[in-house]
């Protein structure tokens, strides 16, 4: 995977990745339905959680930090008091640019260009390490995550967000008919395609190669480097592929009736998913570095 193509794509679109209708979370349905998975309360952001279940935290670091949505929301309204530091890390000089440019006047954060998949950390400094949608786009995971591990303290916390299903967004079998089977449910009129379908992962690497690179494999990383103490089900299975096979009409939002039905499609995806019928695509991860000597 090449450094330079995958920094020229998020380059080209950066900031705009999650505009897209067709992006399973970009609407308040889903989200406040996904938020409600990880953290109890449909109007608890994963972050917020987090930092208050298991912070305040000084020294915190975030890998493929994009345009800093995520960096510029901790450093508004958890460091503007104190001393903590946020540090994010991209290897998109445009997404970092632009990240600068938002955050531009808050205190505790900065941004560097560097790749995840090689970058190289100091030792035992930091309280909290942010992989927020990072390691789907990780090629060395290994390397990655053991960076991380070495960077946090034994005191420290990982948090991961992400998408661990089938690389390049391969859908299996059964996920593509259960997928069919739940757009079924949603009226013609709120259709804009009517067949749920997988992506061509040739054109799909050629686009952004590390798009999804090594997803199934994230959790084996993980659980080499670190123990997993919080693990939440977000979901996604079903939908994910709903939506990005662009299924779901835009004016599906534009009602009441349409919402009820987003929230039904969510209801039951969950249902499969609690039940062990299908696994969930996105987790939310909070973990704690492995000691050396295991």
């Amino acid at each position: 995977m090449s450094e330079n193509s995958v920094a020229d794509y998020w380059d080209r679109f950066v900031g705009t990745h999650l505009n897209s209708p067709d992006h399973w979370e970009a609407n308040q349905v889903v989200q406040q339905a996904q938020w409600k998975s990880s953290t109890g309360d449909a109007f608890k952001n994963p972050v917020d959680w987090f930092m208050e279940r298991f912070g305040p935290f000084e020294k915190m670091a975030s890998i493929c930090s994009g345009s800093g949505i995520l960096e510029q929301h901790i450093a508004s309204n958890y460091l503007q008091g104190g001393t903590g530091q946020i540090e994010g890390y991209d290897l998109s000089p445009g997404s970092i640019s632009l990240a600068k440019e938002k955050t531009a006047g808050l205190r505790g954060v900065q941004f560097h260009i560097s790749d995840a998949n090689s970058q190289l950390w100091d030792l035992s400094y930091l309280d909290a390490v942010f992989a927020h949608g990072a390691l789907h786009h990780i090629e060395n995971l290994d390397h990655c995550l053991g960076q991380l591990r070495r960077a946090l303290k034994q005191s420290g916390y990982l948090y991961v967000n992400d998408y661990i299903g089938p690389r390049r967004f391969q859908w299996t079998d059964v996920q593509l008919r259960l997928a069919q089977e739940l757009l079924e449910i949603l009226p013609p009129n709120f259709r804009r395609k009517h067949q749920v379908s997988r992506c061509d992962p040739v054109a799909l690497k050629n686009l952004d190669p590390s798009e999804a690179v090594r997803s199934d494999h994230i959790i084996d990383h993980i659980n080499a480097h670190f123990e997993i103490i919080v693990r939440c089900e977000r979901g996604g299975t079903l939908l994910a592929p709903i939506f990005g096979s662009g299924c779901v009409s835009p004016a599906v939002f534009e009602t009441e009736e349409g919402m009820r039905i987003i929230e039904s499609l969510c209801s039951r995806e969950k249902y499969l998913i609690d039940r062990g019928v299908i696994p969930s695509d996105h987790v939310l991860i909070v973990a704690k570095p492995r000691p050396e000597q295991f």
